[in-house]
């Protein structure tokens, strides 16, 4: 390996040694830096906290880590998410994580960030409010669900209505 020295910016003293393999020409070498530039480069100028305001860049700070629901546990974190927890289906939706309006909170419930649709109003709510039906699994909000006259759980209105034969 042969090693080169890369100044990319004077103004922001980035510079830094890259390995190349031996044996190639000025151009070859460029060529081989930009097919792995993501690898070789993009690590030392971390261009992904640039922001660039007119003519001029300027460093964003760290970003706190995207506020997420762990569901097994039940509660949301603002702890960066272990990889080897699954993601929410709805996480990338823009609702995922507003205030709950569906319905009573109190100041000391936790769980106000919505992270469920309900498959019948299509009302976005928290785990409180949610209610998973007995029979099909579907989600629902706790306005929409019917509870089971035994009081042992909920239905969704479509499996409510095959119950009571409506």
């Amino acid at each position: 390996m042969t090693h080169i020295e890369i100044q990319y910016s004077i103004l922001r003293g980035t510079m830094f040694v890259l390995d190349v393999p031996d044996h190639m020409d000025e151009h070859t070498t460029d060529q081989w830096i930009r097919e792995h530039w993501d690898q070789l480069i993009e690590p030392n100028i971390a261009t992904s906290r640039l922001n660039t305001l007119d003519t001029h860049l300027d460093w964003t700070p760290e970003q706190p880590p995207a506020r997420w629901y762990d569901r097994p546990a039940g509660v949301w974190r603002d702890t960066p998410r272990d990889p080897n927890t699954p993601e929410d289906p709805d996480e990338h939706e823009p609702w995922y994580g507003t205030p709950c309006t569906t319905g009573p909170h109190t100041p000391d419930d936790p769980q106000q960030g919505c992270c469920n649709t309900c498959t019948s109003c299509a009302r976005h709510m928290c785990e409180t409010h949610t209610a998973r039906c007995d029979r099909c699994g579907s989600i629902t909000c706790d306005q929409c669900a019917h509870a089971r006259e035994d009081g042992t759980g909920w239905l969704c209105p479509e499996c409510a209505t095959h119950t009571t034969g409506q």
